[in-house]
């Protein structure tokens, strides 16, 4: 009976403080954005530029289209070959605490993240560490900005304007194609004047990474970010404040290899010259120490350039070659290797000591001059070519390009250099 009561007593304490719930629910919140995104997405006349910066570094671009059934046509800088065939998959909006933009079956957005780094010269188990599921972050009527929900990539979305269709991608790889024209004039070094100061110039297109050097009291000094290739140049993720100037955007790369003379506007608006220099504006002492230091293979897809050729000495031509590997600390002695990596898995190459001194100069002492397996003896003589450049006594100029990236630069012969990322 004492039980009777106290629960008829809890029912009435209960009916005599209901009240009917005022305002919007959280979940019909999230639902109510995920329709206005759904529809923002699909009634862009003219698709979505994507500028997607993995987390692994470097930067893609995209062009999206969206239509009401949940499919998704994608071009992409990937590879040529992505910019001028469209990859159709689905997509989806997911309404959870955050309005979230999936990508569900595999695609372009899918290769960079996948884990076997054949499909995208990343990492092995890792890729570009890149992301194809997406929260909404910011947004308004022409720009939405997205981060991955795995690895934070950064991926912004800009509404394509008219006569930006199904071939802007294709235009933006031929800029892209163009831009690296820069790499191919006769010297390693550039130097560019912003507002009456010189800055050394590199851009890493393996990476899309811009780095500006300058010397400051006489301390190296430097600022590196990426950058995203559209169809009339680059815009930078940082822009990059010099000298009283903030630089955003570079447009207008007009290149003569047969001159070495580049002439270039940033900004829209201000025209500005690139010069192709024999020596460095700056020298970074540390860059040697970092580079060995850090805990990975160093890989170079087109070996030594020698006055703009790039591979030079043809080591890439040599049947099922895949990659160079710098690796430091190979044997536990310590000794290091570099190696050409062919046929799958089989290396062939020097070891040896690396030496860095205060002065910021990287050479290395031989040890071995070849060993692993060669994929020929016809190509001997190439691998003898590449160690004279590497054993050089005079040794390099080391110069930070990316995020673990770096150019060994020949001091020398500012002809001759070797990227590595």
């Amino acid at each position: 009976m004492k039980y009777l009561i106290t629960t008829i007593c809890l029912c009435f304490l209960l009916l005599s403080c209901k009240k009917e719930f005022e305002g919007t629910r959280p979940d019909s919140k999230i639902n109510q954005l995920k329709e206005e995104y759904s529809d923002q997405l699909i009634k862009s006349k003219e698709g979505w530029i994507g500028i997607l910066y993995p987390k692994g570094g470097g930067s893609y671009t995209f062009k999206f289209s969206f239509d009401n059934k949940n499919r998704v046509k994608t071009y992409a800088t990937i590879d040529k070959e992505k910019t001028i065939k469209s990859d159709e998959s689905s997509y989806r909006l997911v309404a959870d605490q955050i309005v979230s933009l999936y990508f569900d079956t595999y695609s372009y957005l899918h290769q960079l993240a996948d884990p076997d780094e054949r499909k995208n010269g990343g990492l092995r188990g890792g890729g570009k560490i890149s992301d194809f599921e997406f929260s909404f972050i910011q947004n308004s009527k022409d720009t939405i900005k997205l981060r991955g929900n795995h690895n934070e990539s950064e991926l912004i979305l800009i509404r394509a304007k008219e006569g930006e269709g199904d071939n802007y991608i294709s235009k933006t790889f031929a800029q892209a194609m163009k831009i690296d024209e820069l790499n191919q004039l006769s010297n390693y070094y550039n130097s560019i004047q912003i507002n009456k100061k010189d800055y050394g110039f590199i851009l890493n297109t393996e990476i899309n990474c811009i780095t500006f050097y300058y010397d400051d009291k006489g301390n190296y000094k430097s600022f590196t970010t990426e950058y995203a290739v559209i169809a009339d140049g680059i815009v930078l993720r940082k822009p990059f404040e010099a000298n009283g100037v903030r630089i955003s955007t570079f447009s207008d790369f007009q290149i003569n290899k047969t001159t070495n003379q580049i002439s270039v506007q940033y900004n829209g608006q201000v025209k500005a010259q690139i010069k192709n220099v024999s020596k460095p504006i700056s020298i970074d002492k540390e860059a040697p120490r970092r580079m060995y230091m850090i805990d990975k293979m160093h890989t170079s897809s087109t070996g030594f350039t020698i006055s703009g050729v790039k591979d030079a000495i043809g080591l890439t031509k040599i049947q099922g070659f895949n990659m160079f590997l710098f690796i430091p600390r190979r044997y536990i002695d310590p000794l290091d290797a570099f190696y050409l990596i062919h046929s799958e898995d089989f290396h062939y190459g020097p070891i040896f000591n690396t030496i860095y001194n205060d002065e910021g100069v990287l050479f290395f002492k031989p040890f071995q001059l070849l060993s692993g397996i060669p994929p020929g003896t016809a190509y001997e003589q190439l691998f003898i070519d590449q160690n004279k450049l590497w054993f050089d006594p005079a040794g390099f100029n080391v110069f930070q390009t990316g995020k673990d990236c770096f150019d060994f630069v020949s001091r020398k012969d500012s002809k001759i250099w070797i990227r590595f990322k």
